[in-house]
């Protein structure tokens, strides 16, 4: 005859067996008490099973849950570890970028003429610049711009993750950033003058130093404008301090009173005072990223403003 499958207990062992474990610690007892009482301590033990196992089941949920939590705490310590070598990389770069970009500068205005130059010192001023050190500054100022291009990314992006959403202001910052290096790489007319300098004659040496004395002057309402806002997100989050946030947009507004008034000295004024701020922008990024990207998280919220 078929047999019939033996039952199985929650766990998975034999119903039959767990009864006989059961039967042979009570003794062996015949009779219709003896079969009750077999039966009552199958059906406890059973029971004493289930909870095992349902045990053994929550204490793997509770290890898997954990295991869970340490991965997305390491994914998290390894965005911060990002963002932090981001921060401290554009404080470095801006710095290099300082250096190699006024270096070029102090080498290309050696015998400038102001701003009103005449046609015969404009002339006098490109036929002195076809040296070979001066074409060579030339390259270092383009190198520069690349440089002012990663400085003003990362900085921006910094702004942005501590103005919350929408970062309008710190979009605004950026493209107004980025022109001075479309200014330095674009505005080619003054190197031109100078790489011909032999086959000109006044008239067109002196538009050649107009173009590039016009660009420059109009170039401080982009700087105006990047200082101006990044301030006012400096200013609102306090990302970097308070300070450099209203440094930042007395700067920037001097720029744009300065353009007004280009052809005198006190351009000077918010240039200088322009680049000392992103000098010291620069320190702090390079001496307390983690600080300042601490700084970045608590303050921004979903709606852009100060909790």
């Amino acid at each position: 005859m078929r047999q019939k499958p033996t039952p199985l207990s929650p766990c998975g062992s034999p119903l039959a067996a767990t009864s006989a474990r059961c039967g042979s610690r009570h003794g062996h007892r015949t009779g219709r008490g003896g079969d009750h009482l077999s039966g009552l301590g199958g059906a406890v033990l059973l029971v004493a099973q289930g909870r095992l196992c349902d045990g053994v089941r929550h204490s793997a949920s509770r290890k898997s849950t954990e295991g869970k939590n340490v991965v997305m705490a390491a994914l998290i310590e390894t965005s911060s570890d990002r963002w932090t070598r981001m921060i401290r990389s554009t404080g470095v770069v801006g710095l290099v970028t300082f250096v190699a970009l006024f270096a070029a500068i102090i080498a290309l205005s050696i015998g400038e003429p102001p701003f009103t130059a005449s046609p015969e010192e404009a002339l006098a001023f490109y036929l002195n610049s076809t040296a070979g050190w001066v074409q060579a500054a030339m390259v270092v100022a383009v190198l520069a711009a690349i440089g002012w291009i990663w400085f003003v990314v990362g900085l921006c992006l910094l702004l942005g993750r501590a103005e919350g959403s929408p970062p309008w202001r710190s979009v605004v910052a950026l493209v107004c950033g980025v022109l001075l290096a479309a200014m330095l790489l674009l505005n080619t007319s003054g190197d031109a003058a100078a790489f011909g300098a032999a086959d000109l004659d006044l008239a067109v040496a002196r538009y050649a130093f107009a173009v590039s004395s016009l660009g420059f002057a109009n170039v401080w309402l982009a700087l105006g404008g990047f200082a101006a806002f990044s301030g006012w997100v400096v200013l609102s989050t306090r990302v970097v301090g308070r300070w450099l946030g209203w440094w930042g947009i007395a700067s920037g507004l001097g720029f744009v009173l300065v353009r007004f008034f280009w052809t005198s000295w006190f351009w000077f004024l918010p240039y200088a005072a322009f680049w000392i701020w992103m000098i010291i922008m620069c320190i702090q990024l390079v001496r307390k990223p983690l600080a300042v990207l601490k700084a970045a998280d608590g303050r921004a919220s979903p709606g852009g403003e100060r909790p």
